[in-house]
């Protein structure tokens, strides 16, 4: 018979894991899993998350375990049974594993979602195949195929439908502060957002093979140090400042501007790769110091800032915490949009890489509606598109250079 699709589309703590170690549980017992593959967006999410979690199949199948090796990623059940870890960043590891079951954690997560689901699929060969899908959406191909899909069965849920279960303060800051939103439609209420008309980048571009890389800023013996996936010779830290401090807004009902901060750096061939999107609420003292945090840590060539509004503060902040970064301060004389276009550009022409997980990010640049003259840029953007001008693999049009304060000595 052919295999079926149970696709568990939901926001984030609606009990998508849950469900899936239940179902898995059901085919266990009943004798129709004989050989589980379980797909995470990386082995580590396998294991803590799927296995280990609070909600996993250790929580929920425990007594069915006759031994587990989590070093190496394999569980077996009584009754013969077992299961076998994957990840989303090795679709390759799936050749030769003939399974019954498939579950796919966050398959939109997968560094490589529509390869590690073909490779998964090729395997799922035996007895009465089954695959379930637990994922918050995101506008992918595979995602989309896979709902369209005559043998797929979809359960749609939100956030909100498992509130009894979810910490309070949860819903009193994150919750309270994304619904309503466009990214709160997609990681609360499990919407599949389609590309905005007038945006100028597309879903598509950060589906391609090779877009995706390790993550640059990894930890090691609980340390984050950074390891670029590829030989990089040129590194800025890219700053949208915010003037003001959260914590002393006159509005508290007001949500305050995030700052952005992208670092990036390119090759020998002139591709560019973001290193690492560090955007969020900070104060000037904190952002200053996470700017020079991540320059020391980088070793990066500069410092880039927009000084549109508070260029003295930029200059004062950061030389009170480091007088040794060279910081670039640039002047936007024109639009946002023709600034962002040449490095819309360059994604679309495959010479860019995302380093890591960039859902915020990847969400800005997909749903600003470039074409409308009162759509605000959100932080995030602003701080890849200076990035990627200070690079200089695109012309800056509509900037200027006010003024380049060099290091000491």
């Amino acid at each position: 018979m052919d295999c079926v699709h149970w696709l568990y589309l939901a926001g984030r703590g609606a009990g998508k894991t849950r469900s899936a170690a239940e179902r898995l549980r059901e085919r266990i017992e009943s004798g129709a899993a004989r050989y589980i593959a379980l797909i995470g967006p990386t082995f580590a999410d396998v294991r803590d998350i799927m296995v280990e979690g609070e909600s996993g199949l250790q929580a929920v199948a425990g007594d069915l375990f006759e031994t587990y090796n989590r070093s190496m990623g394999e569980i077996r059940f009584k009754g013969g049974c077992r299961a076998r870890f994957f990840s989303g960043e090795d679709y390759d590891a799936l050749r030769g594993w003939q399974s019954t079951d498939v579950w796919g954690d966050e398959l939109c997560a997968w560094r490589y979602p529509q390869q590690t689901f073909d490779m998964a699929m090729f395997g799922l060969r035996l007895g009465d195949p089954e695959a379930i899908w637990t994922t918050t959406p995101r506008n992918l191909k595979v995602l989309k195929d896979l709902i369209a899909a005559p043998n797929t069965k979809v359960t749609r849920s939100s956030t909100f439908a498992n509130r009894e279960n979810l910490a309070p303060a949860f819903f009193a800051s994150i919750v309270r502060k994304y619904e309503g939103t466009r990214l709160g439609r997609q990681e609360l209420e499990g919407a599949v957002l389609e590309d905005v008309e007038g945006a100028l980048w597309e879903a598509a571009w950060f589906e391609r093979e090779g877009f995706r890389q390790p993550s640059a800023f990894v930890r090691e013996k609980g340390t984050v140090v950074f390891r670029p996936p590829a030989p990089i010779v040129k590194i800025v830290v890219a700053l949208d400042p915010s003037v003001s401090d959260p914590e002393k807004r006159r509005d508290p009902n007001k949500e305050p501007d995030a700052c952005g901060i992208c670092v990036a750096g390119t090759d020998e061939s002139g591709n560019g790769y973001v290193l690492g999107d560090f955007s969020k609420v900070l104060s000037p003292a904190k952002w200053a110091r996470l700017c020079v945090k991540l320059f020391d840590m980088t070793k990066a060539n500069c410092v880039i800032a927009e000084a549109n509004q508070g260029g003295e503060l930029i200059r004062e902040v950061i030389r009170g915490i480091a007088s040794n970064v060279p910081i670039t301060l640039v002047h936007a004389a024109n639009a946002k949009r023709p600034r962002a276009e040449p490095v819309a550009t360059l994604y679309e022409q495959g010479r860019v890489h995302h380093c890591g997980p960039m859902n915020a990010l990847e969400e800005q640049q997909t749903s600003w509606d470039a074409s409308d003259s009162n759509s605000k840029s959100p932080n995030n953007v602003d701080a890849l598109v200076w990035a990627f001008h200070g690079l200089g693999l695109c012309v800056a049009t509509g900037t200027r250079i006010s003024q380049r304060v060099r290091a000491k000595g």
